[in-house]
Order: structure tokens, then C-alpha cells, then sequence
């Protein structure tokens, strides 16, 4: 500790020359006091007095302090299932864990020991939670987590005691190379290469469109197999949808083939590859891989009402029908069929629809009862078009004028277009497209109506939109012009094909069918799980406001798909998630249905999903040790490779290290003396010293 000062070191006399006049003036001008006594209490007013001006003169108080710290050993033991699927599984489960505690007990009488068990992820705990029981490896995820917690301390080693295989994260040099710190390797495991065929990768799409054609590509790898056949098949629902013979002609075999499926059933579909075991297979259970793909059924069901027949009706339903997933219905409505007697029937053949297709027919009413069922709508407006009635139904455009007339209008691409992508070709043709008969008057659009073709008139581009869509509430598309009939017979003309205009309304249509989900009750899960993982589904609850809420208690329970006991238990609320969750814990394969309920504001709501528990062990695809990646993070970081059996040889290795050394840090602080609490504390207890003898000899 050091006083440092900001006045010359001469002041200290002034502050003694001050106590010292004090003590005098005060006590030797009087005889009431012994003269022990009067000394005793000069000195002590002294002290008070001299002490109380030095600090007038705001000393600083240089304090240091050291800290020891000792240097820090990581530790970390594989505890995935491949390390047990070996012939020395015994071995490692029982005399390498002993021999394993005794070389952390060892080191930790030099070091600060920390021991992790790594698999999917590293978990810090001690040698008696090793199980090997860990269903994938992440390597990387090790280093980064070690990295993350000792990056600033004195981290001086790293052991990993594994057999070098991860099928998890990126390769684990890059994240080892950022501790700086040796890396020594235990290695565990199995190198022999034996006779072996396995489904070692698989891709596919993880969500395709009902009766969508797509790929499923896998790669298989057979070792010591040279001349053997066997039969390599694709099956879904018990039935094989392709096979083929594959001859193995070599010993480090690799062949990457590619099916094409088509999706014809919608929900969750499991397809199995399969490839028959050979006599002397050393692991039969990596032949076999199941995969779930995620069917959707993106069908729309797109209803078209006019108020009379039209050919731009017949263009509109060609171009819809192009695609399969749209299924299109046609119906004539009458003027009396606007009545409230037959608003009923309207409202049925529109209840399933997902976008309602207005052709010349402007009812406010109508309209309205679109809107309150939420249905998206495309409104065609051409030639004939009561403008009166449209512009009573304020859906976003009005059309203000006097003359019921109609000008020719060419479309003209907007380039700043965001809501979905318009290829240039695409922009390009439809602006070589022939007129279109557009209402003619004064345009009053609203701000959520966002142009994607203004009108072109009489060769200049105006301000008016030719074909416009909204996003506000249920969404909506403008066609401000009929004759539609004539693009999609120009574009035959043009390009031999109805490509162009088939795209652009399918995209419109797409666009205004893909509503949001406006669900007030949702369950919120991955569609697949692996066999060993933990099943946890969320959900989430909204109020009246659109905000989540935990208010009310909700209940979970699911089943197997194939039939079999319902089980349900009560979700528990998610602290600071404002969501709630529900560990299913482990289940076994096979397809599962599930169903959230809860009761909220008098309101009985339940929502249902659908997930997969894949029969797909990971760890047992390779279970030939790599310890040629050991090797490499050894050498790289400067450390070392000893075998399993001889773990006690890391001890003379990591003790022969000039930096496993403590570490000494210093701290420097500097304060106030009178922020000091024991410097009071003196001069009170000085100040109450005399305040009591003076007391007890009467003379306050």
C-alpha cells in the first residue's frame, strides 16, 4: 500500500504545526489535569487533528493485490455409443475409467482438473457419468465450448480421450487451433478395416409438394467386399418403389445413386433404403436408412364468379389448371343470386375456397362477406364494369368518372417489385402483350395497394395501375382490364406456349392464396426426431391482442399413428419464452399425432401436429476409429498421442511442460484514504476515548 498525494510533501508539516497548536492551546493552558493525564488527551487531540487536516488535502491510497492461479487441465472423455460397439467395450466401461480417475486425481495435485463427457455436446461432470450412450459426436462443439469458459484463464492442456469419429459440427482442427493450447489425444477405439457395407449419407428434400417428383440421393461405401453382388432397394409402405443389383469391385468401395419419387400421399412419409447383408458382415445395422419427408398438400381450390360468361373466364381456368395443385370451379352468378335469399348458396361454394376470382361483379355485399370470412379475392375489372358498385365496396381502388367508357392499356413492369420474384423475361413479354380494355376515370388508390404493372396509355406510362395486389387483412389482386384472352393467345403466337401468361397468373394466384397463419393456438415442432433424442414440443397461445400469453394451463397428448395408447401430460410454462413446453421424453420409432388443448377466455381451443421418430442410428454407420485425426490435432497444436491402455503415460508428458507453471496476476487499485472505513472508525474511537475521560474528570 502507498499514499500518493497531488500537494508538495512539505504540507504534511502544516498538518502536524495544526494539530500541534490545537492540542496546546486546548490543554496546556489549563491545570484541571494530571500532567500524564494532559499529555495523554494533547496527544490524542493531536492525532485527531493532524489526521483530519491530512486528509483535507485528498490522499490516495495505492493498493495491489496478487492472485495464484493454478493451470487449468480440460479433460474430456467420448461417451457416444460407437466407443462401446467395439470387442474392447468391456475394457472401457471398467479398468480405462479406473485408470482414467487415477490420472485426474494425479493431476490434481499440480493442476485444477476439468473433466466434460462430449457426444452431441460437451457437458462438464466427472469419469462416473460415462455411459457411452451418446447418439451422435460433435467434436467441434467440444473446443468451442472449452474455448467459450477458459479462453481467459490459465488453460494449459487439453485431453480427448475418443476414437476420433464425429458425424456432427465441422472438422474439429479449426476450432482446436483458436485455444492455443497442446492437444493430447487418448485413442480409443477399433482400426481395423473389416468387411463392411453400409448407407453411410442420404439427401432429399425435406418438405416437396403433393405429387412432386424429387431426389432422393445415397451414397454407399463397402470395404473388403470386392466381388460380392447384393441388391440395393427403395421402399415406402411395404412396397419397393425401385431396386437395383450393385457389384462391389474393389475393397474401398463408393457408389452414389439417385432416385426420382413421386409424392402421391400428403403428410409425413417415410422411405426406407435398404441394402441386403452379405455373409460376415462385421455391422448389418448400418444397411439399413429411413428418411422422413414432409408431404404437403399446397392444392388451392380457386372459385371464379362472374356475371356473365366471358372468354376471359376460359383463359383464367386454362391457366390455373396448368398446375396441379390448383383445382378450379366456375359459377355464373345472377343478379338474383346477389339477393339475401341466395347470399347463402354464394357464401357455401366459396366456404373452401382459397382465393375467389371476381370477374366483372362488384357487390358490396358480396364483398363483405368475403371479407369476414377472411377469403383472398382477384378482382378482374374490364369493359361493362358497373364502377358505382366497385367503388362502393372501397377494397383499396376507386375509379372516379362520368363517362362509362374504357382506353386501351399496355402493361408497363415495375423493377422495385419485392413481394415476389418477376424475372426480367418475364416482365419483358408481358409488356409486349396487347392492350388491355381499362376503365377509363380518375384513380384513387391506397397506400397498401402496391403496383406491379402500371398502365401504359397511348404510349406513356401513367400513374394508374394496370395490375396491383395488397397484403392488408385478407390480400387481394387488381386486374384493371379484360381481354386477357388475347395475351394468352399472343403468347402462344409468340413463343409456342402459354408459358408466360400461365406463370404470371399462377404467381398472382399463389401469392394471394398463401395467407398467413392467423391461428390464435399453434404447436410448434421439428417434423422429425432421432431415435435417443428427447421429444419436446412447444405452443403457443395469443390473446386478443395477438400477444402470447401463459394464462391458461394446456395439456398435451399424442399417440402412435399405427394405433396404441394415448398418453397426454400438461405442458409446463416456458420461463421468459412466454411459450409452453412438454418433454415426451425418449419414444420409439414410428410415426406420432399430437394434440394440444386449453381452454382460454371461454373458448375451446385444440391444436394437432405431426412428427417422426426415425429408426436411425448415427453412431453405427462407421465404427472404424480414425485416429489418423487424433494424430493431426496432436501434431498441430504441439501435443501428443499415447493408446488407451497406456493413459497413465500422459502424466510424465504433461508434467515435463516448462508452461504448465501457475499463473500470477496483480491488481492495481487506487482509492481515496478517506473512503477507508477502518481510518474512520480510529478516529472516532480517538474522538470517544476523550470525549470520556474528559467526561468523567467534569470537564466537557
Amino acid at each position: 500500500m502507498r499514499l500518493i498525494i497531488d500537494y508538495p510533501w512539505f504540507f504534511l508539516l502544516f498538518c502536524l504545526l495544526a494539530g500541534g497548536c490545537y492540542s496546546a492551546l486546548l490543554y496546556f493552558r489549563t491545570v484541571h489535569f494530571s500532567p500524564a493525564l494532559r499529555w495523554c488527551l494533547a496527544g490524542v487531540r493531536f492525532v485527531v487533528v493532524a489526521l483530519t487536516a491530512f486528509l483535507l488535502l485528498s490522499p490516495m491510497v495505492r493498493m495491489e493485490r496478487h492472485e495464484k492461479e493454478r493451470p487449468v487441465v480440460v479433460v474430456a472423455q467420448d461417451n457416444s455409443r460407437s466407443v462401446a460397439m467395439t470387442k474392447d467395450s468391456v475394457y472401457y466401461r471398467t479398468a480405462y475409467l479406473d485408470a482414467l480417475r487415477q490420472l485426474t486425481r494425479r493431476l490434481d495435485h499440480d493442476c485444477e482438473v476439468r473433466f466434460y463427457r462430449y457426444a452431441g455436446e460437451a457437458v462438464e461432470g466427472d469419469a462416473g457419468g460415462v455411459d457411452y450412450c451418446g447418439d451422435a459426436t460433435d467434436l467441434s462443439a467440444l473446443f468451442r465450448e472449452v474455448g467459450s469458459r477458459y479462453r481467459h484463464r490459465n488453460l494449459c492442456a487439453v485431453v480427448v480421450a475418443g476414437d476420433g469419429l464425429y458425424n456432427r459440427g465441422v472438422h474439429p482442427a479449426a476450432e482446436a487451433g483458436r485455444l492455443m493450447v497442446p492437444v493430447y489425444a487418448v485413442a480409443m477405439g477399433d482400426t481395423t478395416v473389416r468387411r463392411d457395407a453400409a448407407v453411410v449419407h442420404v439427401r432429399h428434400n425435406q418438405r416437396v409438394a403433393l405429387h412432386d417428383r424429387f431426389p432422393i440421393e445415397v451414397t454407399l461405401r463397402a470395404t473388403n467386399m470386392r466381388g460380392i453382388e447384393r441388391t440395393f432397394r427403395l421402399i415406402h409402405n411395404g412396397q419397393v418403389l425401385a431396386s437395383k443389383q450393385v457389384a462391389f469391385n474393389s475393397d474401398d468401395f463408393v457408389l452414389t445413386e439417385t432416385f426420382l419419387v413421386e409424392a402421391d400421399a400428403a403428410g409425413l412419409q417415410q422411405y426406407t433404403l435398404a441394402l441386403d447383408v452379405a455373409a460376415g458382415e462385421y455391422n448389418p445395422h448400418n444397411n439399413r436408412r429411413t428418411v422422413t419427408v414432409e408431404v404437403a398438400d399446397r392444392r388451392r381450390k380457386i372459385v371464379i364468379l362472374a356475371s356473365a360468361p366471358h372468354p376471359d373466364v376460359a383463359a383464367l381456368r386454362q391457366s390455373f389448371t396448368s398446375s396441379r395443385d390448383c383445382e378450379v370451379s366456375f359459377r355464373l352468378v345472377q343478379p338474383a343470386g346477389l339477393t339475401p335469399a341466395g347470399m347463402p348458396l354464394l357464401k357455401r361454394a366459396v366456404a373452401s375456397a382459397d382465393l375467389v376470382v371476381l370477374h366483372n361483379l362488384s357487390d358490396p355485399e358480396l364483398y363483405r362477406e368475403l371479407q369476414s370470412l377472411r377469403k383472398p379475392v382477384m378482382h378482374i375489372l374490364g369493359e361493362g364494369a358497373d364502377l358505382s358498385r366497385f367503388n362502393a365496396m372501397r377494397s383499396g381502388i376507386e375509379v372516379r368518372t362520368r363517362l362509362a367508357k374504357s382506353v386501351e392499356a399496355t402493361a408497363s413492369g415495375r423493377t422495385d417489385f419485392i413481394h415476389f420474384d418477376v424475372p426480367d423475361a418475364l416482365r419483358s413479354a408481358i409488356e409486349q402483350l396487347p392492350p388491355l380494355q381499362s376503365p377509363f376515370g380518375d384513380y384513387h388508390v391506397q397506400p397498401h395497394v402496391q403496383p406491379l404493372f402500371y398502365a401504359k396509355i397511348g404510349g406513356v406510362v401513367s400513374g394508374q395501375p394496370l395490375v396491383a395486389l395488397s397484403t392488408a387483412g385478407a390480400r387481394q389482386v387488381w386486374v384493371m382490364g379484360d381481354g386477357l384472352w388475347r395475351w394468352r393467345l399472343t403468347d402462344y403466337r409468340t413463343d409456342g406456349s402459354h408459358e408466360r401468361f400461365d406463370q404470371l397468373f399462377n404467381k398472382l394466384a399463389v401469392f394471394a392464396a398463401s395467407q398467413p397463419d392467423a391461428s390464435r393456438f399453434r404447436i410448434v415442432s421439428q417434423p422429425r426426431y432421432c431415435q435417443g433424442e428427447q421429444v419436446v414440443l412447444e405452443a403457443e397461445l395469443y390473446d386478443n391482442n395477438g400477444e402470447l400469453t401463459q394464462q391458461p394451463p394446456v395439456t398435451v397428448s399424442w399417440r402412435p399413428s399405427a394405433g396404441g395408447t394415448e398418453l397426454s401430460q400438461p405442458a409446463v410454462r416456458t420461463p421468459g419464452h412466454r411459450t409452453y413446453s412438454a418433454n415426451l421424453g425418449l419414444l420409439p420409432a414410428g410415426t406420432y399425432r399430437c394434440q394440444a388443448s386449453t381452454v382460454f377466455d371461454g373458448e375451446s381451443l385444440t391444436a394437432a401436429a405431426a412428427f417422426v421418430v426415425e429408426d436411425f442410428d448415427i453412431e453405427a454407420v462407421n465404427l472404424v476409429a480414425d485416429h489418423a485425426l487424433l494424430r493431426t490435432l496432436a501434431h498441430t497444436t504441439g501435443g501428443a498421442v499415447v493408446p488407451a491402455d497406456s493413459v497413465m503415460n500422459l502424466l510424465p508428458l504433461l508434467h515435463r511442460r516448462t508452461d504448465m507453471k501457475p499463473l500470477i496476476s496483480s491488481q492495481m487499485r487506487y482509492d481515496e484514504l478517506l473512503r477507508l472505513p477502518w481510518l474512520l472508525a480510529v478516529l472516532l474511537l480517538l474522538l470517544s476515548v476523550e470525549w470520556l475521560v474528559r467526561k468523567y474528570n467534569g470537564r466537557l
